[in-house]
């Protein structure tokens, strides 16, 4: 026998809890998930959104994307040029924008935040020696809730690596 408060039976506000406390939008600055790798590297700015209803931490965990992706409104211009659809490994930092009283950036990939509140972070990637030009990295970076060790929410950034001597 179940018992049943405020008729809503235990099960389903306990997931209903869990879902609170674990939930997170990421997004990408200006929505530029798209950006090619010069000398300096691809750096893009992350928005992390709490969208649960206590304080969380979110491990961010990035990865070479399995898939090939591309700009699609630039792959026919690269495609022409001889680009690949394969994906290109990419060298891949995080730097968080936190200072904990130090002045220092953070370098660990643990972002604690709020209810309601967002915190930005950079992911850069370079193309290390030896990557054809002309062609996509792809990083699948995933916010994971410490709370519930589950993806809160992930996004994909497409990285184009432009052949130097062309600029």
């Amino acid at each position: 026998m179940a018992l049943i408060v405020n008729g809503i039976p235990p099960a389903n506000n306990a997931l209903n809890e869990v879902s609170q406390n674990c939930s997170a939008e990421l997004s990408v600055e200006k929505n530029r998930s798209f950006k090619s790798a010069d000398e300096d590297g691809a750096n893009f700015k992350l928005i992390l959104k709490n969208t649960s209803s206590s304080r969380n931490s979110y491990v961010i965990k990035t990865s070479m994307a399995s898939s090939p992706c591309s700009n699609k409104n630039a792959s026919a211009r690269s495609n022409k040029k001889g680009s690949s659809i394969k994906n290109s490994n990419l060298n891949i930092s995080f730097n968080s924008n936190e200072s904990r009283g130090t002045g220092k950036k953070q370098s660990s990939n643990l972002i604690s935040i709020e209810a309601g509140q967002t915190k930005e972070f950079t992911i850069t990637a370079t193309a290390p020696n030896g990557t054809p030009y002309n062609t996509w990295g792809c990083i699948k970076v995933e916010a994971v809730s410490d709370n519930c060790k589950t993806t809160s929410d992930e996004i994909i950034l497409s990285v184009f690596v432009p052949d130097p001597s062309e600029n």
